[in-house]
Protein backbone atom coordinates (compact mmCIF):
# COMPACT_ATOMS: atom_id res chain seq x y z
CA UNK A 1 0.00 0.00 0.00
CA UNK A 2 1.46 3.50 -1.19
CA UNK A 3 2.30 5.53 1.99
CA UNK A 4 0.59 9.01 1.88
CA UNK A 5 1.86 12.09 3.21
CA UNK A 6 -0.14 14.61 4.81
CA UNK A 7 0.49 18.10 6.43
CA UNK A 8 2.32 21.03 5.30
CA UNK A 9 6.16 19.67 4.57
CA UNK A 10 7.94 18.66 1.61
CA UNK A 11 8.62 15.12 1.92
CA UNK A 12 12.45 14.54 0.88
CA UNK A 13 13.78 12.15 -1.65
CA UNK A 14 14.12 9.38 0.67
CA UNK A 15 10.33 9.78 1.80
CA UNK A 16 9.03 9.51 -2.16
CA UNK A 17 11.66 6.57 -2.85
CA UNK A 18 13.08 5.89 -6.02
CA UNK A 19 10.36 6.56 -8.33
CA UNK A 20 10.78 8.64 -11.75
CA UNK A 21 12.92 11.92 -10.99
CA UNK A 22 12.75 15.35 -12.80
CA UNK A 23 15.16 15.63 -15.35
CA UNK A 24 18.15 18.01 -14.31
CA UNK A 25 17.55 21.46 -15.77
CA UNK A 26 19.87 22.84 -18.42
CA UNK A 27 22.91 25.05 -17.53
CA UNK A 28 20.99 28.17 -19.58
CA UNK A 29 18.81 27.87 -16.78
CA UNK A 30 20.00 27.59 -14.07
CA UNK A 31 21.47 30.43 -11.77
CA UNK A 32 23.80 30.79 -9.13
CA UNK A 33 24.10 33.45 -5.68
CA UNK A 34 26.49 35.88 -6.53
CA UNK A 35 27.51 38.47 -4.18
CA UNK A 36 30.30 39.93 -5.59
CA UNK A 37 31.52 44.24 -4.71
CA UNK A 38 29.84 45.84 -7.44
CA UNK A 39 26.27 43.84 -6.83
CA UNK A 40 26.81 44.95 -2.62
CA UNK A 41 27.75 48.42 -4.23
CA UNK A 42 25.44 48.70 -6.07
CA UNK A 43 22.22 47.67 -3.48
CA UNK A 44 24.34 49.95 -0.88
CA UNK A 45 23.95 52.61 -3.24
CA UNK A 46 19.55 52.06 -4.42
CA UNK A 47 18.99 51.66 -0.35
CA UNK A 48 21.00 54.69 0.32
CA UNK A 49 19.34 56.72 -2.25
CA UNK A 50 15.92 55.54 -1.20
CA UNK A 51 15.30 54.46 -4.91
CA UNK A 52 13.38 50.84 -6.41
CA UNK A 53 14.70 49.01 -9.20
CA UNK A 54 12.57 46.35 -11.45
CA UNK A 55 15.04 43.98 -10.62
CA UNK A 56 14.28 43.51 -6.80
CA UNK A 57 10.55 44.49 -6.31
CA UNK A 58 9.81 41.63 -9.42
CA UNK A 59 12.12 39.44 -7.94
CA UNK A 60 14.30 38.90 -11.35
CA UNK A 61 16.59 35.47 -10.76
CA UNK A 62 18.64 37.82 -13.10
CA UNK A 63 19.60 40.56 -10.49
CA UNK A 64 22.69 39.15 -8.94
CA UNK A 65 24.50 38.65 -12.86
CA UNK A 66 22.88 41.97 -13.90
CA UNK A 67 24.35 44.25 -11.14
CA UNK A 68 27.36 42.66 -10.17
CA UNK A 69 28.21 44.17 -14.40
CA UNK A 70 26.47 47.33 -12.86
CA UNK A 71 23.12 46.95 -14.89
CA UNK A 72 19.63 48.02 -13.39
CA UNK A 73 16.49 48.62 -14.59
CA UNK A 74 15.01 51.84 -12.52
CA UNK A 75 11.75 51.71 -11.18
CA UNK A 76 10.10 55.02 -10.50
CA UNK A 77 6.55 56.01 -8.74
CA UNK A 78 7.01 54.41 -5.58
CA UNK A 79 7.31 50.06 -5.18
CA UNK A 80 3.44 49.52 -5.09
CA UNK A 81 1.50 49.24 -8.35
CA UNK A 82 -2.21 49.84 -8.48
CA UNK A 83 -2.62 46.84 -10.62
CA UNK A 84 -2.04 42.90 -10.87
CA UNK A 85 -0.72 41.40 -13.97
CA UNK A 86 -0.43 37.73 -13.56
CA UNK A 87 3.15 37.44 -14.88
CA UNK A 88 4.11 39.91 -12.68
CA UNK A 89 5.87 40.01 -8.91
CA UNK A 90 6.00 43.78 -8.24
CA UNK A 91 3.88 44.38 -5.16
CA UNK A 92 -0.17 45.46 -5.09
CA UNK A 93 -1.37 48.22 -2.83
CA UNK A 94 -1.90 51.77 -1.99
CA UNK A 95 0.98 53.51 -2.43
CA UNK A 96 2.26 56.68 -0.99
CA UNK A 97 2.43 60.10 -2.61
CA UNK A 98 4.22 60.56 -5.71
CA UNK A 99 7.81 61.78 -4.86
CA UNK A 100 8.92 65.05 -7.13
CA UNK A 101 12.42 64.41 -5.49
CA UNK A 102 12.66 61.01 -7.23
CA UNK A 103 13.92 61.86 -10.56
CA UNK A 104 16.84 63.61 -9.03
CA UNK A 105 17.86 60.87 -7.18
CA UNK A 106 17.53 58.62 -10.07
CA UNK A 107 20.07 60.82 -12.26
CA UNK A 108 22.13 61.04 -9.02
CA UNK A 109 22.44 56.88 -9.39
CA UNK A 110 23.14 56.91 -12.95
CA UNK A 111 26.07 59.19 -12.43
CA UNK A 112 27.45 57.24 -9.90
CA UNK A 113 27.13 54.20 -11.77
CA UNK A 114 28.59 55.53 -14.95
CA UNK A 115 26.01 54.80 -16.97
CA UNK A 116 26.06 55.53 -20.90
CA UNK A 117 22.46 54.10 -21.25
CA UNK A 118 19.84 54.13 -18.53
CA UNK A 119 16.47 52.10 -18.59
CA UNK A 120 13.57 53.65 -16.40
CA UNK A 121 10.18 51.70 -15.46
CA UNK A 122 7.48 52.44 -13.19
CA UNK A 123 4.30 51.71 -11.31
CA UNK A 124 1.09 52.05 -12.48
CA UNK A 125 -0.36 54.87 -10.30
CA UNK A 126 -4.60 54.82 -11.15
CA UNK A 127 -4.41 56.79 -7.65
CA UNK A 128 -3.19 59.66 -9.76
CA UNK A 129 -3.78 62.19 -12.54
CA UNK A 130 -2.32 60.61 -15.31
CA UNK A 131 -0.53 64.45 -16.62
CA UNK A 132 0.78 64.21 -12.86
CA UNK A 133 2.30 60.83 -13.33
CA UNK A 134 3.83 62.05 -16.31
CA UNK A 135 5.40 64.91 -15.01
CA UNK A 136 7.36 62.25 -13.40
CA UNK A 137 8.57 60.45 -15.61
CA UNK A 138 9.54 64.20 -17.86
CA UNK A 139 11.22 65.38 -14.94
CA UNK A 140 13.59 61.95 -14.62
CA UNK A 141 14.49 62.05 -18.73
CA UNK A 142 15.34 65.77 -17.67
CA UNK A 143 17.53 64.84 -14.24
CA UNK A 144 19.39 62.19 -16.43
CA UNK A 145 20.30 64.41 -19.17
CA UNK A 146 21.02 67.39 -16.78
CA UNK A 147 23.48 65.25 -14.48
CA UNK A 148 25.02 63.27 -17.61
CA UNK A 149 24.31 64.64 -20.75
CA UNK A 150 26.26 61.96 -22.90
CA UNK A 151 23.76 58.86 -21.27
CA UNK A 152 20.93 58.41 -23.60
CA UNK A 153 17.50 57.49 -21.52
CA UNK A 154 15.09 54.56 -22.60
CA UNK A 155 11.35 55.18 -20.26
CA UNK A 156 9.17 52.12 -20.05
CA UNK A 157 5.63 53.83 -19.08
CA UNK A 158 2.83 52.39 -18.22
CA UNK A 159 -0.23 53.58 -20.59
CA UNK A 160 -1.21 57.02 -18.84
CA UNK A 161 -4.67 55.87 -19.10
CA UNK A 162 -4.05 56.77 -23.29
CA UNK A 163 -4.32 60.40 -21.70
CA UNK A 164 -3.06 62.62 -24.81
CA UNK A 165 -1.39 65.18 -22.73
CA UNK A 166 0.25 63.12 -20.47
CA UNK A 167 1.97 61.07 -23.55
CA UNK A 168 2.48 64.99 -24.81
CA UNK A 169 4.28 65.70 -21.75
CA UNK A 170 6.42 62.52 -22.00
CA UNK A 171 7.21 62.70 -25.34
CA UNK A 172 8.37 66.46 -24.91
CA UNK A 173 10.87 65.47 -22.61
CA UNK A 174 12.16 63.52 -25.84
CA UNK A 175 13.85 60.34 -24.60
CA UNK A 176 16.25 58.08 -26.48
CA UNK A 177 13.31 55.39 -26.78
CA UNK A 178 10.06 55.47 -25.31
CA UNK A 179 8.40 51.68 -24.60
CA UNK A 180 5.21 50.63 -23.50
CA UNK A 181 4.27 46.84 -23.07
CA UNK A 182 1.91 45.07 -24.99
CA UNK A 183 3.05 41.85 -23.73
CA UNK A 184 0.40 39.38 -24.79
CA UNK A 185 -2.38 38.69 -27.69
CA UNK A 186 -5.69 39.77 -27.47
CA UNK A 187 -7.83 36.78 -26.45
CA UNK A 188 -5.65 36.56 -23.41
CA UNK A 189 -5.10 40.35 -22.46
CA UNK A 190 -7.84 40.61 -19.98
CA UNK A 191 -7.12 37.44 -17.97
CA UNK A 192 -3.62 38.31 -17.99
CA UNK A 193 -3.55 42.20 -17.73
CA UNK A 194 -7.31 42.33 -15.93
CA UNK A 195 -6.11 46.34 -15.51
CA UNK A 196 -4.80 47.11 -18.86
CA UNK A 197 -6.55 47.08 -22.57
CA UNK A 198 -5.20 45.97 -25.68
CA UNK A 199 -6.36 48.57 -27.93
CA UNK A 200 -5.61 50.82 -25.12
CA UNK A 201 -1.91 50.31 -25.08
CA UNK A 202 -2.05 49.91 -28.99
CA UNK A 203 -3.30 53.72 -28.75
CA UNK A 204 -0.69 54.92 -26.50
CA UNK A 205 2.36 53.31 -28.92
CA UNK A 206 0.17 55.33 -32.00
CA UNK A 207 0.11 58.63 -30.18
CA UNK A 208 3.45 58.31 -28.82
CA UNK A 209 5.01 57.62 -32.42
CA UNK A 210 2.78 60.38 -34.40
CA UNK A 211 3.75 63.07 -31.38
CA UNK A 212 7.48 62.26 -32.41
CA UNK A 213 7.83 60.08 -35.63
CA UNK A 214 11.59 60.21 -35.01
CA UNK A 215 12.01 59.00 -31.41
CA UNK A 216 11.99 54.90 -31.50
CA UNK A 217 8.74 53.32 -30.26
CA UNK A 218 9.18 50.01 -28.22
CA UNK A 219 7.01 47.18 -27.12
CA UNK A 220 7.34 43.88 -25.41
CA UNK A 221 5.26 40.88 -25.54
CA UNK A 222 5.99 37.39 -23.13
CA UNK A 223 5.80 34.28 -25.16
CA UNK A 224 5.41 31.01 -23.19
CA UNK A 225 1.95 31.80 -21.37
CA UNK A 226 -0.37 29.86 -23.63
CA UNK A 227 -0.62 31.58 -26.73
CA UNK A 228 -0.32 30.09 -30.15
CA UNK A 229 2.13 30.89 -32.46
CA UNK A 230 -0.52 33.00 -34.72
CA UNK A 231 -1.22 34.85 -32.01
CA UNK A 232 2.36 36.00 -31.49
CA UNK A 233 2.08 36.88 -35.56
CA UNK A 234 -1.15 38.76 -34.74
CA UNK A 235 0.24 40.49 -32.23
CA UNK A 236 3.21 41.84 -34.05
CA UNK A 237 0.68 42.91 -37.15
CA UNK A 238 -1.29 45.02 -35.05
CA UNK A 239 1.26 46.77 -33.69
CA UNK A 240 3.16 46.98 -36.91
CA UNK A 241 0.18 48.24 -38.94
CA UNK A 242 -0.44 50.76 -35.95
CA UNK A 243 3.16 52.06 -35.71
CA UNK A 244 2.70 53.78 -39.52
CA UNK A 245 5.71 53.69 -42.24
CA UNK A 246 9.49 52.78 -41.16
CA UNK A 247 13.10 53.40 -42.10
CA UNK A 248 14.89 51.86 -44.59
CA UNK A 249 16.01 48.24 -43.49
CA UNK A 250 19.62 48.85 -43.24
CA UNK A 251 18.60 52.28 -41.05
CA UNK A 252 16.77 49.95 -39.10
CA UNK A 253 19.19 46.90 -38.55
CA UNK A 254 21.55 49.95 -37.69
CA UNK A 255 19.99 51.31 -34.90
CA UNK A 256 18.51 48.22 -33.12
CA UNK A 257 22.15 46.37 -33.45
CA UNK A 258 23.55 49.57 -31.24
CA UNK A 259 20.38 49.91 -28.62
CA UNK A 260 21.03 45.77 -28.33
CA UNK A 261 24.60 46.45 -27.75
CA UNK A 262 24.11 49.03 -25.19
CA UNK A 263 21.33 46.82 -23.21
CA UNK A 264 23.94 43.42 -23.84
CA UNK A 265 20.91 41.68 -25.71
CA UNK A 266 21.63 39.46 -28.41
CA UNK A 267 20.11 40.61 -31.80
CA UNK A 268 18.56 37.70 -33.38
CA UNK A 269 17.40 37.41 -37.21
CA UNK A 270 13.56 35.63 -37.12
CA UNK A 271 14.01 33.25 -40.60
CA UNK A 272 10.52 31.21 -40.33
CA UNK A 273 9.56 29.99 -44.20
CA UNK A 274 6.14 30.68 -43.80
CA UNK A 275 5.81 33.84 -42.13
CA UNK A 276 8.86 35.80 -44.16
CA UNK A 277 7.28 39.33 -44.00
CA UNK A 278 9.02 38.92 -40.07
CA UNK A 279 12.09 39.56 -41.97
CA UNK A 280 11.03 41.26 -44.82
CA UNK A 281 12.50 45.31 -42.96
CA UNK A 282 9.51 45.69 -41.09
CA UNK A 283 10.21 44.21 -37.98
CA UNK A 284 13.43 43.53 -36.12
CA UNK A 285 13.27 41.48 -33.20
CA UNK A 286 15.36 41.60 -30.17
CA UNK A 287 15.01 38.23 -28.30
CA UNK A 288 16.20 38.02 -24.51
CA UNK A 289 15.85 34.02 -23.28
CA UNK A 290 15.63 34.71 -19.33
CA UNK A 291 15.33 31.92 -16.46
CA UNK A 292 12.15 30.73 -15.13
CA UNK A 293 11.59 32.16 -11.86
CA UNK A 294 9.90 29.92 -9.30
CA UNK A 295 9.79 31.22 -5.60
CA UNK A 296 8.18 29.40 -3.54
CA UNK A 297 7.59 32.49 -0.86
CA UNK A 298 6.37 34.68 -3.46
CA UNK A 299 5.05 37.75 -1.56
CA UNK A 300 1.22 37.36 -3.53
CA UNK A 301 -0.47 34.65 -5.43
CA UNK A 302 -0.05 34.61 -8.90
CA UNK A 303 -3.25 34.84 -11.24
CA UNK A 304 -3.98 31.80 -13.46
CA UNK A 305 -2.19 31.73 -16.42
CA UNK A 306 0.47 33.64 -14.73
CA UNK A 307 3.39 31.35 -15.44
CA UNK A 308 6.99 33.28 -16.32
CA UNK A 309 8.13 32.91 -19.60
CA UNK A 310 10.88 34.36 -22.59
CA UNK A 311 10.21 37.57 -23.39
CA UNK A 312 10.25 38.45 -27.02
CA UNK A 313 11.09 42.46 -27.05
CA UNK A 314 10.02 44.17 -30.53
CA UNK A 315 11.74 47.72 -31.41
CA UNK A 316 9.71 49.95 -33.81
CA UNK A 317 11.31 52.85 -35.37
Amino acid sequence: MPQVFLGSSIPTRDELGDGPRRPPRPPWLRNRLRTGPNYLDLKGLVRGLNLHTVCEEASCPNVYECWEAREATFLILGRLCTRRCGFCDISTGRPEPLDPDEPVRVAEAVERMGLRFAVVTGVERDDAPPQAVARIWAATIAAIRERVPECRVEVLTGDLKADPEAIAIVMGAEPDVFAHNLETPRRMHRTIRPGFRYDRSLDVLRQAKALKPRIPTKSNIIVGMGETFDEVVETLDAIDVDQGPRGGEAELHERNEALAASQGLGLVAVALEDRKRLVEGRWSVVLERRRVHRNASSRRRRQPGGRAGSSASTLLV
